[in-house]
């Protein structure tokens, strides 16, 4: 598993979390029993005092109908594959790590990423919005 040398804020998952469940007009044991999970660990998920697990993630991700990507950038998790995708390429893992080890000021690692991004939607001849925008991964019911 790969480690991170930085304490996760879970408030981002949690509030979100919530909010799809409030839209849903579910209630906490709603959701629990669509989950698996107890209401008060729902609760604690919410309000950001617990750290969701990858199957939780998925779980969830299931239940709201959307994209599990989403939800494990809402928690600061790296989705088993997109994490899968960066270990079986070694370029992509030292590319990376270029960019890491070479401290490199916010604006030029923004300018690495646009052209990352303009050079993939090129690439699948999609539109560049297409590929930061996640609105289009929640599925409506």
């Amino acid at each position: 598993m790969i480690t991170m040398d930085y304490k996760r804020d879970n408030a981002e998952f949690g509030s979100f979390i919530r909010k799809l469940r409030l839209a849903r007009g579910w209630t906490l044991l709603d959701c629990a029993n669509r989950v698996g999970i107890s209401t008060n660990y729902v609760s604690q998920l919410e309000r950001g005092v617990r750290d969701p697990t990858e199957s939780l993630i998925v779980k969830f991700a299931t239940e709201y109908k959307i994209d599990e990507g989403i939800l494990f950038r809402k928690a600061s998790m790296i989705s088993p594959d997109v994490r899968n995708v960066i270990l079986r390429n070694d370029s992509l893992q030292k590319a990376l790590s270029y960019i890491h080890k070479n401290n490199l000021s916010q604006k030029k690692e923004r300018e690495i990423m646009d052209r990352l991004f303009q050079d993939i939607a090129e690439f699948l001849n999609i539109n560049v919005d297409d590929i930061l925008n996640e609105d289009y991964l929640i599925i409506d019911d």
